[in-house]
């Protein structure tokens, strides 16, 4: 019994210290990365949204008899988006629920006109 507690080694103190560098050399360059695909994914999921919303968009003008009147008389973002609002799948009471936090979409009076996106670091051009 002592014999085979004997021959069996342990890590040295050197090699486990070792081990503890590379664990935080390998943390601090991968963290960073992992955060900013995560922020690159709610970029484009923001895009998507408002890529859908000027489809939307289009879908209501094509399908709605007076569409440029009843757009230009929505005198807000909430009633614009609420006549918007059938032509989007799977869609929210407010445009803010289809976005991810930090994320808001402004609705132009002109039809035509793509909505507004902006992100924490401000305007985004899709």
């Amino acid at each position: 019994m002592k014999k085979i507690l004997a021959s069996k080694k342990a890590f040295s103190l050197p090699e486990i210290l070792l081990v503890v560098v590379l664990l935080g050399i390998v943390s601090a360059v991968s963290v960073p990365l992992v955060f900013n695909l995560l922020e690159s994914g709610h970029r484009e999921l923001a895009k998507s949204v408002a890529h859908s919303m000027n489809a939307a968009k289009h879908s209501f003008t094509m399908r709605q008899y007076n569409a440029e009147q009843l757009y230009a008389h929505a005198i807000n973002d909430v009633e614009r988006y609420q006549l918007i609002q059938p032509y989007l799948p799977g869609s929210g009471d407010t445009s803010d629920t289809l976005l991810p936090e930090g994320y808001h979409i402004r609705f132009h009076a002109l039809l035509k006109q793509k909505v507004e996106l902006t992100g924490p670091e401000g305007l985004i051009v899709y």
